[in-house]
């Protein structure tokens, strides 16, 4: 049995003019402009849950392996930074219980969607806690000036939830 294969012709004349862009039927553009004003309502709408709901389940994600003690990677890093933040008055399991908990209790919050002023007001100090490895831990959390290592990269992503704390600020807090 014998198999042929084909190819595509190819074009004879490199300087050959590129099709034109496709342009919207005049007809067509209240219908795509309808469309895009339906999806722009129903994201507004959904924007401030799913931001929520979102954060929520990454306060719950990192928070519940901390429960158990190994059950972080990061739970040295949580466990020395705590340490470090209070003059070791919360050191060991303490540490890692206390953030397993408030992690924990922000994304149950964060589902509820109840006393928001005080959910975002601790979940931003919170935040303002997971940046200080970056100053107190330059060697673990630096590869070089810019680059995190796999720790400072944990601890960067932050930058989103800050982002979406000031997004619930603006438009979730009173929803």
């Amino acid at each position: 049995m014998t198999t042929t294969t084909t190819s595509l012709p190819l074009p004879t004349d490199p300087y050959a003019r590129t099709p034109q862009r496709h342009r919207v039927p005049r007809a067509a553009l209240p219908v795509l402009q309808a469309c895009l004003a339906t999806v722009e309502r129903s994201a507004r709408r959904a924007a401030v849950p799913v931001v929520r709901a979102a954060i929520a389940v990454l306060m719950l994600w990192f928070g519940i392996p901390k429960v158990v003690p190994g059950g972080s990677p990061a739970e040295d890093l949580v466990v020395r930074t705590l340490d470090a933040l209070t003059a070791g008055v919360v050191t060991g399991d303490v540490a890692r219980l206390s953030v397993a908990v408030l992690e924990v209790t922000l994304g149950v919050a964060l589902l509820l969607g109840r006393c928001m002023p005080l959910v975002l007001l601790v979940l931003l100090g919170h935040m303002a806690g997971t940046f200080t490895p970056l100053v107190l831990f330059p060697v673990e959390t630096w590869r070089s000036v810019g680059v995190g290592t796999l720790e400072g990269q944990y601890v960067i992503k932050n930058v989103v939830v800050l982002a979406s704390i000031v997004v619930l600020a603006g438009w979730g807090m009173r929803r």
